[in-house]
């Protein structure tokens, strides 16, 4: 229980809410202050959300170059991503691994020192995508575009790997699901 020299501390009015959660922890068999905890940590959660969509997300959706795309030969699958300068000097990245047949893997925009290292973790990110082939059950031409995606993921050539232009028409097509998404 707590201290005469807590109870002093924190009031009268404090102290008689304090015993009303220890009834509760002997009625309910759970500690209510641990539920207090949570909505705390669940606030901070909210907060740290807000910080993003501020100097993350909402920058970089204004600033994006547009969606690079890396496609494999038979159409079948492709990596992508964007970048774009935030105002506090780092850049953002978001990108985009899928198959045609389903399978995928995106993600939301995260910050980073430079856009160099954008363009390091979407190389990062889409090889560990594209490093396990895909399963027996998978159809040819999915294992196909999965051995196409290869090479040109890890640059290999002359010059190592050159980073595409921006493909205007898939960026165009993103940015109608997304406005179409967001009309109720």
């Amino acid at each position: 229980m707590l201290s005469p020299s807590t109870i002093r501390t924190i009031g009268p009015e404090q102290t008689e809410f304090i015993d009303t959660l220890a009834d509760l922890r002997e009625e309910f068999g759970y500690d209510v202050l641990s539920v207090i905890d949570d909505a705390d940590e669940s606030a901070e959660r909210h907060t740290e959300h807000d910080e993003w969509v501020h100097t993350v997300r909402d920058p970089s959706e204004k600033n994006a170059e547009g969606f690079r795309r890396i496609r494999s030969g038979n159409k079948k699958a492709f990596a992508a991503y964007r970048v774009a300068p935030l105002p506090d000097g780092q850049w953002g990245l978001q990108t985009e691994m899928n198959y045609a047949y389903g399978c995928g893997s995106d993600s939301c925009w995260e910050a980073y020192d430079t856009r160099a290292a954008c363009v390091q973790e979407f190389l990062d990110r889409a090889l560990r995508f594209f490093q396990e082939k895909p399963s027996s059950s998978t159809s040819q031409t999915g294992i196909e575009a999965w051995r196409q995606m290869q090479p040109l993921l890890a640059g290999e050539g002359l010059f190592g790997f050159m980073e595409p232009e921006v493909d205007k028409k898939y960026t165009a097509w993103c940015d109608e699901l997304v406005a179409d998404l967001g009309e109720d």
